[in-house]
């Protein structure tokens, strides 16, 4: 599941992007991750549900990939389906930093199974 999200996110940021490929991640706004706004903020990370799911299409960009569910992590969501996004905390799941290539903003929180958290489709 995992894999196939990363893969689904990189085709559509290699179609919407100026760029041949993907070398750095970039937020559900399209800021990209460890560069202005996100400066410092070098991992990808999907936020989740309300019902503790991994959401594939709502991702901010984290300082370092949370380790327990425990914190909390400040996503976009809405109230309803004609109400605004808004930056709201959520709470997180277990992950553990993954790189993909060797530069700043191209790192991601890989979730980690088995502790009530899926992948939401």
């Amino acid at each position: 599941g995992f894999l196939v999200a990363w893969v689904l996110y990189a085709v559509i940021v290699w179609r919407t992007s100026r760029c041949t490929g993907v070398s750095v991640f970039h937020d559900y706004d399209g800021h990209r991750c460890g560069i202005g706004d996100n400066e410092g903020k070098d991992f990808l990370f999907f936020c989740m549900t309300e019902d503790r799911k991994v959401n594939p299409y709502f991702h901010v960009c984290v300082k370092h990939c949370p380790r327990s569910n425990d914190t909390m992590t400040e996503c976009p969501q809405r109230q309803n389906l004609t109400s605004p996004w808004t930056l709201q905390d959520v709470a997180d799941y277990r992950t553990e930093e993954h790189s993909l290539l060797l530069m700043s903003g191209s790192n991601l929180c890989k979730p980690i199974y088995g502790h009530g958290v899926e992948w939401s489709t």
